[in-house]
């Protein structure tokens, strides 16, 4: 699944905050990431958990607006 973030200062706090769940991440744009979540048994377990995490963190960042693909 692909995470936009146009903010590229806190490109790098994204990805930090996805490595500490175990999460990998490749950088596709210079907006977006690449999130794979390895230990979710299908793509809806892996949905689910990606948008628990980024409202997680999105809860540090209050107003930022980020956008996720599959």
């Amino acid at each position: 699944m692909r995470v936009r973030l146009p903010h590229p200062a806190l490109r790098a706090d994204l990805r930090d905050f996805f490595h500490r769940w175990g999460c990998v991440t490749y950088e596709v744009s210079d907006d977006t990431l690449e999130v794979i979540v390895p230990d979710a048994p299908a793509e809806r377990q892996r949905r689910r958990e990606l948008q628990l995490y980024l409202e997680t963190w999105r809860s540090h960042h209050p107003g930022l607006e980020l956008d996720l693909h599959d």
